[in-house]
């Protein structure tokens, strides 16, 4: 079994609603690492929710940030084929990076 570390997610801009990442079929993901910039010129909100193939919803982080300042989130996080990855922002011009593994599912 080969286990490989992932970009998922490389996005500058980032702002309502949207789905950053979408699991792919046959795959397991673990989300390790969120690193936001807020390139606002003010204090500004991230959201992040992870949103399962079942419809159920998680909030995964939710986060005020002064301007020009980054926020980074490291953990393990399991998302499964058809899971998907959502964020929000209130800057226009905030920037995400989110990285971790990709397992073959089993």
């Amino acid at each position: 079994m080969s286990v490989y570390s992932e970009r998922f997610v490389l996005t500058n801009g980032n702002g309502p609603w949207a789905t950053v990442w979408t699991v792919p079929v046959g795959q397991v993901n673990i989300l390790r690492d969120i690193e936001w910039v807020n390139g606002a010129t003010a204090v500004s909100t991230l959201s992040m929710s992870v949103s399962s193939s079942s419809g159920a919803a998680l909030f995964l982080v939710v986060v005020d940030w002064a301007a020009g300042h980054n926020f980074q989130w490291q953990g393990r996080l399991v998302m499964n084929a058809g899971d998907q990855l959502l964020a929000n922002s209130t800057a226009g011009n905030g920037n995400l990076v989110v990285s971790g593994y990709a397992f073959p599912s089993p």
